[in-house]
């Protein structure tokens, strides 16, 4: 199969590997789609080459199967979890790989053609579900959804949401859809006006630093408080 491979700075290379092959409670993901992250950007910079591979918002097709898989067979169209505990604790047991309290591996490797992952770690996706959308559940969608739901936000809150980046504009979007009057915050117009059009109208999420009148709407009107406050900005 091919393979990105990272060789020096600004150096990247399709190179012909191996075929990954599943140990016992592993699938192999044929990867249709792969998100390109902010945190991938160590892969352009790379000063030797690197064995490992960049790329963990991964989608794809199983097309094989370790003798251990109970739930999972080729053909699926599965999204890919990256990250990866150690399947027996009580966190893992409940999903949430993250909390697993024996380490935790950020699995990559998702721009290659073929990927071996635990079959734990994939989600079936809907058939109305593409690649491309199935590729960004967990990290730009799940990322998000994780801090909106900690804020126990709900209905006529006022949110901040500072970074309209990619997980950003996901926060302001399921923010809007929990009926939330949402302010974006970010130094850059283009992302400001992507904002826009995710939040819909746009006085609920423009906001920029010299706005004055903007910000005295929500401190006449609510208080001078917002309600719940979303930093997305973890790659500056």
């Amino acid at each position: 199969m091919q393979q990105v491979r990272a060789f020096g700075p600004q150096d990247l290379r399709v190179v012909d590997v191996p075929d990954p092959v599943p140990g016992e409670d592993e699938v192999v993901v044929a990867v249709k789609a792969c998100g390109i992250c902010g945190s991938d950007k160590w892969f352009w910079h790379v000063e030797e080459p690197r064995d490992y591979v960049a790329g963990h918002e991964a989608a794809g097709e199983v097309v094989a199967v370790g003798s251990r898989v109970r739930h999972l067979q080729a053909g699926d169209r599965v999204a890919i979890n990256n990250v990866k505990g150690c399947g027996t604790c009580e966190a893992c047991r409940e999903g949430a790989y993250v909390r697993c309290p024996n380490g935790v591996e950020h699995m990559g490797f998702g721009f290659s053609e073929k990927v071996a992952v635990p079959e734990r770690n994939c989600l079936v996706l809907h058939d109305s579900v593409s690649y491309e959308a199935g590729s960004l559940i967990f990290d730009n969608w799940g990322t998000p959804y994780s801090s909106i739901k900690q804020t126990s936000m709900k209905q006529g809150d006022v949110v901040v949401v500072f970074g309209c980046g990619p997980i950003g504009l996901a926060a302001i979007g399921l923010a809007k859809q929990r009926g939330a009057a949402v302010i974006a915050v970010d130094p850059v117009p283009s992302r400001l006006e992507a904002a826009v059009r995710t939040g819909g109208r746009p006085y609920d999420c423009t906001f920029r630093t010299n706005n004055r009148r903007y910000l005295g709407v929500y401190r006449s009107g609510r208080g001078g408080l917002c309600h719940r406050v979303c930093r997305q900005v973890g790659f500056l």
